[in-house]
């Protein structure tokens, strides 16, 4: 099974843009990674540099390096989108940054891509999810399957689903070699329907590079073309369309479980009162 070549794919979380976090380092290995992902089937991406300790840069300067690079790639006559976002590492002042609009929103949109502690399970992500949702944005988990308390524990994503969260899991994690706890629970949340997004969160041409399209046409012969297409092709666009994505497959499996998917909107009514 190939995928269609007028799949449009886009990647939702990237470090394409150079010299503001750990990922690309010049313009030049930018230019290569996009060239990369030309090869492996993406028409664009969404840019999303860090916003956590040293790597806190301005929006006016995250804008100005995406600007150039826009350029660039014109410049150099290739064809592929590019948008803006970041990596926004979850703490006590996250929804004041972004309600200040501080920090990029996924392509301009609703939808922020959030980064949670590695180590230790967030007492706060909830309410934090809670409180973006009451904000008016829509707030995605970046690579679930690595956060290490997730393997202890694989029903943890379940609660922030259910408070208003989209899930987005790495497509290297598919991958045994690399780390055979994240690579498990990876496998689990894929045959669960846990995952909105797979992104590759690509940093440069060679460590965690856009080189997947093995992966891609693995996920696919797996999960069949209906899946393929809406968390690899739709459900990326709808974010570029500032759309809601709706989680039919997964509110069936929460009432199969025993779970009523219903407490966002249990707590909205609590906060105005009914």
């Amino acid at each position: 099974m190939e995928i269609e070549k007028n799949n449009k794919i886009i990647d939702i979380h990237s470090h394409l843009l150079p010299g503001v976090d750990d990922g690309a380092s010049s313009t030049d290995e930018s230019v290569k990674m996009i060239e990369m992902y030309i090869e492996n089937g993406y028409e664009g991406a969404i840019l999303t540099p860090h916003f956590r300790d040293k790597y806190r840069k301005s929006k006016s300067e995250l804008e100005l390096a995406f600007n150039e690079l826009k350029n660039e790639i014109k410049h150099r006559d290739i064809e592929f989108e590019l948008y803006l976002g970041n990596e926004i590492y979850a703490d006590e002042c996250t929804v004041k940054n972004v309600n200040s609009g501080n920090i990029c929103t996924m392509a301009n949109s609703r939808y922020v891509l959030l980064e949670f502690p590695f180590h230790s399970e967030p007492a706060y992500a909830n309410e934090l999810i809670f409180e973006l949702r009451a904000s008016g944005y829509i707030p995605i988990i970046a690579h679930v399957e690595r956060y290490s308390y997730i393997h202890r524990n694989v029903k943890i994503p379940y609660g922030w689903i259910e408070n208003g969260a989209l899930i987005q899991v790495n497509i290297d994690s598919f991958c045994r070699s690399k780390n055979e706890q994240i690579y498990k629970t990876a496998v689990h949340l894929l045959k669960n329907d846990i995952i909105d997004f797979i992104a590759t969160d690509s940093h440069s041409s060679t460590w965690r590079s856009p080189n997947v399209k093995n992966t891609l046409e693995m996920l696919l012969k797996i999960k069949g073309e209906m899946w393929f297409e809406e968390v690899i092709v739709n459900n990326p666009q709808k974010i570029l369309r500032d759309e809601v994505i709706t989680r039919d497959l997964f509110e069936m499996s929460l009432y199969d479980n025993g779970l009523n998917g219903r407490s966002l909107l249990k707590r909205i009514l609590r906060k105005f009162g009914f």
